[in-house]
C-alpha cells in the first residue's frame, strides 16, 4: 500500500507540474498574441538599391504613412557605407552593405553598393513619355559615357512642385511645365522637358484647311470653365457652337499651339498642335507624275497631304533582301553600340535618325507611307507600330491593283510566338513572352526583289503591282509588355530584320545602316528551317546601349 500511495502521490506532483506548464504556456501564447502590432508603414523610395563611387553621398527618400517621429538610420557596416541621422549615406570604400531606416517597430532597408571612383565624360538624358497626365509616370533615361553602373543626382530646375522622383521614375503630381537635369560630380547632363496635363484635349484631325472646321473635345471637365490659350490667334478661330461644343475654324496658313485652363482650380490640359494648309498640293496630281519625279517628304504636314491622298513619303528604291550596313559599326567592350539617343519633335510626330557618327541622317514622320528595310524599322523603333501604307490583316487583304497604295501596299502586323519547342531551329528573342519573357514580339513583312534562302519561298518580286509574292523577309518587334500595354520605354524596345524565315536574326541599332551581328540557325551551321542537335542555332549577340549624338 505504501507504494501504491508513493505512485499515486509522485503521480500528483507530475500532473500539478503538467499542469503548472500548461498554464504557463497558455499565459506565453495568451501573452503573446495580444501583443499590439506596430501600426503604418515606412518605406524607402530610392529605388530597389543604390550604386555610388567612393565619396559620393546620396540621400535617402523614406515614405512614412500612418505613423510620425524620428527615424532611426543604421549602417549594417559603416565602413563600407555610413548614414548620418538625417539618412544622407556617404561611400566609403569598395563594397555593398544594408542601409536600414526604422521608426516605431516598422523598419526598411535597402542595398548600397560602393564602387571605384569613375570618370564620366558625359551624360545624355530623355524622358519617356515626355507628356503625361497627373497620377501617370514616365521614365528618366540616362546614357553615361563611358558606360558604367552608376547612381545620378536627378534636379528639377523648374517645376519642383509638380512632380516627385523615386530611382529613374517621375511621378505627376499637378500639371504644368518640369525641367529635369541629371548630374554626376561636376558633369551636367542636358535638360528633358516634362509637359504635365490635368484634362485632356483632343481633335480627330489637327491639320484643318483654310475655312474648315474641327470639333475640339474636352474630356472629364466642363469647358466653360476654361479659358483658352492660342499662341497665333490670327490662324485659327475657337468658338461655340449652339449646342455647347467647341469648334477649331482655319483661317489662314500656318501653326499654332493651343491648350485650355481652369485658373480657380489650378489645372491645366495638354497642348495641341494645329496646323492650318490652304489646300492639300497633291489633291489633283497624276501619280505616274509624282513617282516619276520623286523626291522625298520634306516635313511631318508635306507627309500628311501625302498620306491623305495615299503616296509615299519614305524612299522608294527597290532593295535587296540582305541590309545596308555602315561601314562604321561603333563598339564598346566588344559589343555592337545601340543608340539609346531618341530624338523626336516637340508634338511627337517627327523622329530624328542619326548615322553611326552622332549626324542626322533622315527623318521619320508618324502616320506617313515607308516601305524599305531602314525606314520601317526606324519607323517601328519610334513608334511602336506600323506605317499607313500597310494592311495588318496577312490573310485577306486587297490586291495591288484595287488598292490605293497600288504596288506600295505592305502587309502583316501580327503575333510572333517564338515558340523554339514548336520550332527549335527558331533562336531565342530576348525577353519573350512565348518563352516566360515579359515581351510581346510581332512580326511585319519587309518587301524586297526576293528572298532565296529557303526554297520554300519563291525569289521573287514582293509587290509588282498587281500580286504579293511574301517571301521570306520580315521584321519582329518587341510590342506590348505581357499583360498587353503597349511598350513606350524605349529601353524595351527590341527591333530584329530576317531574311530567311525565322532562321536568323539581326538587331536593328537605332542608326542609318546599324545591323547588330547575325544570329541563328544558319549561322551555327544548321539546314535551313530544320533542327539539328549538333548545330543549335547561335544565341542572340547583345548589344550595348549608349548614345551616339553628342
Amino acid at each position: 500500500m505504501k507504494i501504491k500511495k508513493s505512485i499515486i502521490q509522485r503521480l500528483g506532483i507530475i500532473v500539478a507540474l503538467l499542469s503548472s506548464f500548461y498554464l504557463s504556456a497558455c499565459d506565453l501564447f495568451s501573452s503573446s498574441s495580444s501583443s499590439s502590432v506596430p501600426s503604418g508603414s515606412l518605406a524607402i523610395t530610392n529605388g530597389e538599391s543604390i550604386t555610388l563611387a567612393v565619396d559620393e553621398t546620396a540621400q535617402l527618400e523614406v515614405e512614412l504613412v500612418g505613423i510620425s517621429g524620428t527615424i532611426t538610420y543604421e549602417s549594417n557596416f559603416p565602413a563600407i557605407v555610413k548614414v548620418d541621422n538625417q539618412g544622407l549615406i556617404t561611400a566609403q570604400r569598395v563594397g555593398t552593405t544594408q542601409i536600414i531606416a526604422s521608426i516605431g517597430g516598422l523598419s526598411d532597408s535597402i542595398e548600397v553598393t560602393v564602387v571605384e571612383k569613375v570618370s564620366v565624360e558625359s551624360i545624355q538624358l530623355s524622358i519617356n513619355p515626355a507628356k503625361i497626365r497627373v497620377g501617370e509616370q514616365a521614365n528618366l533615361i540616362a546614357t553615361i559615357t563611358p558606360q558604367q553602373n552608376i547612381t545620378l543626382n536627378y534636379e528639377i530646375t523648374k517645376g519642383s512642385e509638380l512632380i516627385s522622383i523615386s530611382g529613374n521614375q517621375v511621378t505627376a503630381l499637378s500639371s504644368g511645365e518640369v525641367t529635369i537635369i541629371a548630374k554626376y560630380n561636376e558633369v551636367v547632363s542636358n535638360e528633358v522637358q516634362l509637359s504635365i496635363y490635368a484634362f485632356e484635349i483632343a481633335m480627330t484631325n489637327t491639320i484643318i484647311q483654310v475655312g474648315e472646321y474641327e470639333r475640339l473635345q474636352v474630356r472629364h471637365q466642363n469647358h466653360t470653365e476654361a479659358t483658352i490659350h492660342v499662341d497665333e490667334e490670327d490662324i485659327i478661330l475657337v468658338e461655340e457652337s449652339a449646342f455647347g461644343d467647341l469648334f477649331v475654324t482655319g483661317l489662314k496658313e500656318g501653326t499654332v499651339h493651343l491648350y485650355l485652363e481652369i485658373i480657380d482650380k489650378g489645372m491645366v490640359s495638354n497642348t495641341l498642335t494645329i496646323t492650318v494648309i490652304a489646300s492639300n498640293p497633291y489633291e489633283n496630281v497624276n501619280k505616274d507624275e509624282f513617282y516619276a519625279n520623286y523626291t522625298r517628304a520634306s516635313s511631318y504636314v508635306d507627309a500628311m497631304y501625302r498620306s491623305e491622298c495615299h503616296l509615299m513619303s519614305g524612299d522608294i528604291q527597290e532593295q535587296d533582301q540582305e541590309p545596308t550596313i555602315s561601314n562604321y559599326r561603333p563598339s564598346s567592350n566588344g559589343m555592337f553600340i545601340h543608340n539609346s539617343t531618341a530624338n523626336f519633335s516637340l508634338d511627337g510626330n517627327t523622329y530624328y535618325v542619326y548615322d553611326a557618327y552622332g549626324n542626322l541622317a533622315f527623318e521619320i514622320y508618324k502616320d506617313a507611307a515607308y516601305v524599305t528595310l531602314e525606314e520601317v524599322a526606324a519607323y517601328i523603333y519610334a513608334f511602336g507600330d506600323v506605317p499607313i501604307n500597310y494592311y495588318e490583316d496577312r490573310h485577306d487583304y486587297p490586291q495591288p491593283y484595287a488598292s490605293e497604295w497600288g504596288k506600295y501596299l505592305r502587309l502583316n502586323n501580327s503575333f510572333f510566338s517564338g515558340d523554339t519547342e514548336k520550332y527549335p531551329y527558331e533562336p531565342e528573342l530576348p525577353r519573350i513572352y512565348g518563352i516566360d519573357g515579359d515581351l510581346r514580339y510581332y512580326e511585319v513583312d519587309i518587301g524586297t526583289t526576293g528572298t532565296d534562302c529557303d526554297p520554300r519561298y519563291p525569289a521573287e518580286i514582293y509587290n509588282d503591282g498587281n500580286r504579293i509574292t511574301r517571301g521570306a523577309a520580315r521584321i519582329v518587334y518587341s510590342r506590348y509588355y505581357a499583360d498587353g500595354t503597349p511598350i513606350t520605354d524605349l529601353n524595351d524596345r527590341y527591333v530584329f530584320y530576317t531574311y530567311n524565315h525565322y532562321n536568323d536574326f539581326q538587331e536593328y541599332l537605332n542608326y542609318e545602316g546599324g545591323w547588330g551581328e547575325m544570329f541563328g540557325n544558319i549561322t551555327g551551321g544548321g539546314p535551313i528551317s530544320d533542327y539539328d542537335p549538333n548545330f543549335p542555332p547561335t544565341p542572340y549577340v547583345p548589344s550595348v546601349r549608349q548614345s551616339l549624338v553628342v
